[in-house]
């Protein structure tokens, strides 16, 4: 496949992504994957079909590992997707499936202007902190599903002993009742805030009560006689 090849219509995209996209393609022009990342994302937008990037994500494997790691930042700031949220490292990294690293976030929404406007070999991300937002009634029940499986499994100790669920939900609740002492702390310092009085600035030039005047002339150059 020659190097200036032109994405297909919205329509066949996914299919012919999957064909097409070599890694002689994404390694050797940059233009060439700006465009089919962005068709990718725009075939993910319509149909949430998002292994129409595996292709591409393994092409860019090849490439260095800094601009390898600005296309996924690109992906990721530009998709429903996070890159692996799991965070595998070493081998278990390098073995994992385009499915293990890239999981759905229904948090996110696609980005597609931004996308278009944005080449992912010049993206540099956001100064600001990303705020992750997490779902608590998913989040509660994969911690229960770990839990439960490290106890089926004599995996979870308290004070040098094996114990089950009891010890488990009891040890939860006390740890549970934090989270409503670390919330009144917090309503006590909005409220304080909130009825605090205004400070009032001091208006330029004035001085400050028992403080000594300063004479605003300018200092004298010539010698006094």
């Amino acid at each position: 496949m020659g190097k200036n090849v032109v994405p297909t219509p919205l329509n066949r995209i996914g299919q012919e992504v999957l064909r097409q996209a070599s890694a002689d393609l994404v390694i050797r022009d940059k233009s060439n994957l700006q465009k089919w990342t962005v068709a990718a994302l725009e075939h993910m937008a319509k149909h949430g079909d998002f292994m129409v990037l595996e292709p591409i994500w393994r092409g860019t494997r090849e490439l260095r590992p800094t601009l390898a790691r600005r296309w996924r930042e690109y992906v990721v700031a530009h998709s429903f997707l996070d890159y692996n949220p799991n965070d595998l490292v070493g081998r278990k990294l390098a073995a994992a499936s385009f499915r293990a690293l890239w999981i759905k976030n229904k948090s996110k929404t696609m980005a597609l202007e931004a996308a278009r406007r944005t080449r992912w070999f010049e993206f540099r991300g956001s100064k600001e902190p990303t705020i992750v937002t997490v779902d608590v009634e998913l989040y509660a029940r994969r911690v229960v599903a770990r839990l439960k499986s490290l106890i089926d499994g004599g995996q979870l100790w308290k004070d040098g002993k094996r114990v089950g669920a009891a010890v488990a939900r009891n040890t939860f609740d006390q740890e549970l009742k934090t989270l409503d002492s670390a919330e009144r702390s917090r309503q006590i310092s909005d409220e304080r805030l909130k009825h605090a009085p205004p400070k009032i600035a001091s208006a330029p030039g004035m001085a400050r009560r028992g403080s000594p005047t300063v004479s605003g002339g300018l200092p004298s150059l010539g010698k006094r006689r």
